[in-house]
């Protein structure tokens, strides 16, 4: 073999080892991208649901208590009972909107995870599939389908 094809075969071997590591690299980042983005989503999932239970528990105080016995509430009880109804009903819209937006990063996550190259590069990273949460419906108290 002449210089020229073993110095030609070594450039090819180096470009190629070269875009093998250009390809992981950008794998993992993005990776590392949609994780961090399904973090983020579920810190906004935990601060709609302590939201929610410090609205519950507001409501809990200002409920009236029936007793039995015919009398009404004040004007003033109506009122905070309406605000933290108004306030729960807001609430639930927008833990709903955080926990639809949750499952939607975890499921692109979980896609780039059972693909190749990724699920090569997760499994190097130590990249696990994330699980969607179920939206409870409150009515019923059983999961209303969302994952």
């Amino acid at each position: 073999m002449s210089a020229l094809v073993i110095a030609a075969l070594g450039c090819a071997v180096t470009s190629a080892v070269a875009c093998i590591l250009v390809l992981v690299v950008v794998v993992h980042n993005r990776l590392l991208g949609r994780r961090t983005s399904c973090d983020n989503a579920w810190m906004e999932v935990a601060e709609q649901r302590r939201r929610r239970r410090e609205i519950l528990a507001g409501l809990s105080d200002v409920e009236p208590a029936w007793d039995g016995a015919d009398t009404r509430p004040d004007a003033e009880s109506c009122a905070a009972l309406t605000v933290q109804r108004a306030l729960l009903a807001a609430n639930t819209r927008s833990l709903r909107s955080a926990e639809h937006v949750y499952n939607e990063m975890v499921r692109g996550l979980n896609a780039d995870l059972d693909r190749f190259p990724g699920s090569v590069v997760g499994r190097v990273m130590g990249c696990r599939p994330g699980c969607v949460c179920e939206t409870v419906d409150a009515e019923t108290r059983q999961p209303t389908g969302v994952a």
